[in-house]
């Protein structure tokens, strides 16, 4: 699926990126050039309406996988969890 391009935020990207604060500027030296676990980061990136100050795809990708996978767990675990309770109820 193609999210349309927010062209109206497009000079406000540009704008911070070239006014970055010190903060930013430290963070961005760590973070630039897969340097930190060898994830890739953008800077002022465009996502729907807003522009992010810092992405990573890759992370958020994990991220997403470990809530898909811990929410399943435990609905799995309370699955579980009501099947015993109604087994030992039963005697």
């Amino acid at each position: 699926m193609v999210r349309p391009y927010g062209h109206q935020l497009k000079g406000a990207s540009r704008k911070l990126r070239k006014q970055m604060t010190d903060a930013e500027q430290l963070l961005w030296s760590h973070l630039r050039g897969k340097q930190l676990l060898g994830i890739q980061f953008n800077r002022q990136k465009l996502l729907g309406p807003y522009v992010v100050d810092f992405y990573a795809a890759a992370a958020l990708l994990g991220w997403l996988r470990w809530m898909v996978a811990s929410t399943f767990r435990r609905s799995m675990a309370n699955r579980m969890r009501r099947a015993i309770c109604f087994f030992k109820n039963r005697g």
